[in-house]
């Protein structure tokens, strides 16, 4: 059981490992609770949870950040750096722990590190065997993901000589059920996963509707008279920049994918 413990742990810390460069202006402390009350937990004495905030700097210039998008388009403080802030949650032992720290970069803005490891509910950190924290271990979540409802990345805005970029996307989704709507946000576990990219022009030639019933088959193209940026409102269809209507319905196991002409979504 310790064997696997320590694989999981190793797999979450090189998961987070980056080459790009980025540095840390300041953190953020917003809010500091005794775990259970100050229960102990075995040697490593009672935990303490931490809700902070933050802040990063990264250089346009630098070669390492060349791969983020836009990133030369964002607003630059006067040192010519980019600013953006990410929430942080931690768990730490109160009076020192074993000194180690596993730094977990989750999806969707949820925490897994005590549900994967200890085998306590989604964000429970009360179930499971307490394992980490009886080890001493300090737990820390870091959000990455701009449209993540949870722990989140606060991204800046880039902006073409002051006017929003625009440009294609390309989103697949595969439903479990059959439905005429389908929201243009990340669907996860039957609910929305994120904040969506908005139609920008919902008559633009660009906007491509497919379907294939594999990854690997032929795409079929859906006649754009047979689909629209609408959804069913009671009984009505409305038009909607944040939504799909298929007039035939979505069907359950076949892939769809979009590409779409997006502007900037409001978050």
């Amino acid at each position: 059981m310790r064997l696997s413990r320590c694989a999981i742990l190793l797999l979450v810390l090189f998961a987070g490992v980056s080459t790009a460069s980025a540095r840390v202006v300041r953190i953020e402390v917003l809010k500091r609770t005794p775990v259970l009350n100050g229960q102990s937990f075995g040697s490593a004495g009672p935990y303490e949870e931490i809700t902070a905030r933050v802040y990063f700097a990264v250089r346009p210039d630098d070669p390492h950040n060349r791969i983020i998008v836009d990133l030369d388009k964002a607003p630059r403080t006067a040192a010519g750096e980019v600013e953006f802030s990410s929430d942080l949650y931690l768990l730490r032992p109160i009076h020192g722990g074993n000194g180690s720290l596993l730094l977990e970069i989750p999806n969707r803005g949820g925490k897994g590190l005590i549900r994967l490891v200890d085998g306590a509910p989604a964000d429970n950190f009360a179930g499971g065997d307490a394992w980490l924290l009886r080890q001493g271990y300090t737990l820390a979540d870091l959000g990455w993901q701009w449209d993540a409802p949870g722990l989140r990345l606060y991204a800046p805005v880039a902006t073409d000589n002051g006017r929003s970029i625009t440009g294609l996307l390309r989103d697949d989704f595969t439903p479990v059920a059959a439905t005429n709507d389908w929201p243009l946000g990340h669907v996860i576990v039957g609910r929305i996963g994120g904040t969506e990219y908005p139609v920008a022009n919902p008559s633009d030639p660009r906007n491509i509707l497919t379907v294939r019933d594999s990854p690997e088959a032929q795409r079929t193209v859906i006649p754009r008279s047979e689909w629209s940026f609408a959804k069913s409102t009671n009984g009505r269809l409305t038009l909607s920049d944040r939504d799909l209507h298929l007039n035939s319905g979505f069907q359950p196991g076949r892939i769809y994918e979009l590409v779409y002409v997006v502007k900037d979504p409001v978050v």
